[in-house]
């Protein structure tokens, strides 16, 4: 059997050798430039798997890309008779173990990276949240500290007697609302009439108390004080509508006043 496999490969040999010398020019050149590609191809699929090329590589190897042959070791078997007749067969199908194995390597540790890159991000994604909450509440705890301060300062000129409108409007709503956490400060008084208090004011008074209520719109999100500022400040323009248009003075009569009458009545039976 040993002998018929090498008469066949022989043969092979042969008939091989034999169409390269029938071949034209043209023939010639196509396969040789067939077998360029090839080996250029098998080339770079090496150094793209390997990292290495036979110009750059940590070994300083310019035949890094080919097969390794120990020769004489090759030559001395052959001399021997002993020599595998498949052994350029199995080295190269040894060589393609080595590739698919080292593929598979990096496959893996490509693997590894996108999985250890998703993990990062999913880290850094909970970070932005829980740094998103953090600003949040922040802000919460500083906007409600401003608020608790403003009203201190006003409980400080009502005590003293010194109340502005805004500071009585105030008031108003902390002793309407005594359920928000806010509307404590140890501070108590009678309530006055909301609409009242726009009454005899200069256009310029108006215009001030007018900006006033509009920040404690914005400083205030309990649904009930927006709903008592939102009718005052109703109160106010209409108001400085009388004045505008031929009133002496600012008066709180009127379809709004009954309205804002209505909205504090509202919210004595709701504390």
């Amino acid at each position: 059997p040993h002998d018929d496999d090498e008469e066949d490969r022989q043969r092979r040999r042969e008939a091989k050798q034999l169409q390269k010398e029938l071949e034209t020019p043209e023939e010639k050149y196509r396969r040789r430039m067939e077998k360029k590609t090839k080996k250029a191809e098998r080339k770079s699929k090496d150094e793209a798997l390997l990292g290495y090329t036979n110009e750059s590589n940590p070994f300083g190897d310019a035949n890094l890309s080919e097969s390794f042959v120990w020769k004489k070791k090759v030559d001395k078997l052959a001399e021997e008779g002993t020599l595998d007749p498949q052994w350029r067969k199995k080295l190269k199908s040894k060589r393609e173990e080595l590739r698919n194995e080292i593929d598979e390597v990096k496959q893996r540790r490509n693997q590894r990276e996108r999985e250890r890159e998703l993990a990062e991000q999913q880290r850094a994604e909970i970070q932005r949240q829980e740094e998103a909450r953090n600003a949040v509440e922040f802000e919460k705890r500083g906007e409600a500290f401003d608020v608790l301060q403003i009203k201190l300062r006003r409980d400080m000129r009502l005590k003293d007697g010194r109340g502005t409108a805004i500071d009585y409007l105030s008031k108003n709503i902390d002793l309407l609302c005594p359920e928000e956490e806010d509307n404590f400060t140890g501070y108590q008084m009678e309530m006055r009439e909301p609409a009242k208090l726009v009454d005899g004011k200069s256009f310029r008074e108006l215009e001030d108390l007018q900006d006033d209520i509009k920040k404690f719109i914005i400083f205030e999100k309990a649904a009930k004080s927006q709903e008592y500022w939102r009718a005052m400040l109703v109160v106010t323009e209409d108001a400085l509508d009388k004045l505008k248009f031929g009133g002496q003075e600012a008066s709180s009569s009127g379809v709004h006043a009954t309205v804002m009458a209505e909205v504090v009545e509202k919210l004595k039976n709701k504390s």
